[in-house]
């Protein structure tokens, strides 16, 4: 579980710097019964969460940004490489300029919206779970809101990423596109919404999926006349993801 927000701000008060030093995946049994008689088993439940996701977000982000990011071990699996979302911002910065705004849809922990900032995007950051939402704000120093994406008031930008859940309880994978949250319904709305948020012909997005989607089940959950094309990502040998690019960032509609 990744447990509330306030247990979370609490823990990264600077007071909590000892308890975060202490915990660590490998502590052992006794360790942790001497760390709860100091702490709330809710706030050591925690620091014990920090300390692993900090470590496997070492060889996605390298080991200086990873010993300052805010997640649980489930965020960092779920977030883009830094290698990557470099490669994605890039695209956006190309089509959309700097200082355009993006909107950072199911944000997660922000490891794409660190990317767009560092890019020089302006960022918005919108999550369900309002303790990724502030995850996403502190990690890519943008603004961020615990809103669902379909929220009228949850975001208005011509620019968008969207990040689509792919688990579900227990952790097993999703392989289809209908049972992603949220699904394709959601995401013709979500490109119709950029569009009405262009001041000029140039707006788009990107869909995040998984390498294993099939193109032709993409286009026609997509259904739209706008430009399309669908890109996979290989990374150090292995499929990454898919990014499906609308509008103005989709190059050439391959």
């Amino acid at each position: 579980m990744i447990g509330d927000l306030a247990t979370w701000q609490r823990l990264m008060e600077p007071a909590m710097a000892e308890l975060r030093a202490a915990a660590a995946p490998s502590s052992t049994v006794a360790e942790i019964a001497r760390l709860r008689k100091l702490y709330s088993p809710h706030l050591v439940a925690a620091a014990i969460d920090l300390a692993e996701a900090r470590r496997r977000a070492q060889p996605k982000f390298g080991p200086e940004v990873a010993a300052r990011l805010i997640a649980d071990p489930a965020g960092v699996e779920m977030a883009s490489s830094a290698a990557v979302s470099r490669h994605k911002a890039a695209r956006f910065t190309a089509a959309a300029g700097i200082e355009a705004t993006v909107a950072d849809l199911c944000c997660g922990i922000g490891g794409d919206a660190m990317a767009l900032r560092a890019a020089g995007l302006q960022v918005l950051g919108v999550d369900a779970d309002e303790v990724r939402a502030w995850m996403c704000a502190a990690n890519a120093s943008c603004q961020s809101r615990a809103a669902r994406i379909e929220d009228p008031n949850a975001w208005s930008a011509p620019w968008f990423h969207l990040d689509p859940a792919r688990r579900i309880d227990g952790g097993r994978r999703i392989f289809t596109l209908a049972d992603l949250s949220p699904g394709p319904e959601v995401w013709r709305g979500v490109i119709d919404r950029a569009k009405s948020c262009a001041t000029a012909d140039t707006f788009g997005g990107a869909i995040k999926l998984g390498p294993g989607v099939n193109p032709a089940e993409v286009r026609e959950a997509i259904d739209t006349d706008l430009p399309l094309e669908i890109e996979f990502i290989s990374e150090n040998g292995r499929m990454s993801q898919a990014v499906v690019w609308v509008g103005t960032l989709a190059g050439g509609g391959g």
